[in-house]
């Protein structure tokens, strides 16, 4: 089993995964996770589905759990709005 990935955050969020490990006799051999690593993820739990295909059209499949969890906290203390980049004076 595969461990959750959790994070929390103001609302919503990126997250990036590493590539699942994949150990075949076969020679190339590659895999797509969907949603994959650097997707947005909204709140909540979202399943993420990783299938291997090797050069001879085998498939094995693997999911994990990604859980983005507002933090209440930051969201009420207002430190989830967008920091003001101020002015700047170019010459």
């Amino acid at each position: 089993m595969l461990p959750e990935i959790q994070a929390n955050v103001c609302s919503t969020r990126f997250v990036n995964f590493p590539e699942p490990a994949i150990i075949n006799n076969s020679p190339g051999v590659t895999a797509v996770c969907t949603p994959e690593s650097g997707s947005f993820f909204p709140s909540g739990t979202t399943t993420v589905t990783c299938t291997a295909t090797d050069a001879n059209g085998n498939t094995c499949t693997c999911t994990f759990r990604v859980t983005v969890t507002v933090d209440p906290c930051r969201f009420f203390s207002r430190r989830c709005r967008r920091r003001s980049t101020g002015s700047h004076n170019h010459s």
